[in-house]
């Protein structure tokens, strides 16, 4: 099982083997299935090969759950090959750090801004 995170981007690359993995099976177009476990489908279509570089496609899953993908394998209308991945998606990096962040941020700012009035104060209370 792959574990991905959520919002950040991931390159999927299709490749066709043999059984025994020794080589490699041409083919035209890739149908690719991404859906949650439960129900409902987040991306679905054809993958034709570019002009350079492998066949493949990059993908960012909008939410944390379980996905799984399907790669169709085509040589014109013959299909050649099926297979299916679990994918486990957590939630963004930036979620769980954010109110972290967000506290050590104010704390920061609480002091500077605490400094610079007791500054301000001590400069005004001594002229009279």
């Amino acid at each position: 099982m792959v574990t991905l995170q959520a919002g950040e981007s991931v390159r999927f690359d299709f490749n066709l083997w043999s059984k025994d993995h020794t080589q490699a099976i041409d083919f035209a177009t890739v149908w690719v299935r991404i859906a949650p476990a439960e129900s409902g489908i987040t991306f679905a279509g054809y993958l034709g090969f570019p002009e350079f570089g492998p066949l493949g496609m990059s993908y960012a899953f909008p939410d944390e759950g379980s996905y799984v993908l399907t790669a169709r394998y085509f040589d014109g209308a013959d299909m050649l090959g099926e297979a299916s991945f679990p994918l486990t998606v957590l939630g963004e990096a930036n979620e769980k750090m954010g109110s972290s962040q967000n506290i050590i941020t104010a704390g920061i700012a609480g002091f500077v801004l605490g400094v610079l009035m007791m500054f301000f104060f001590m400069k005004h209370t001594k002229r009279y």
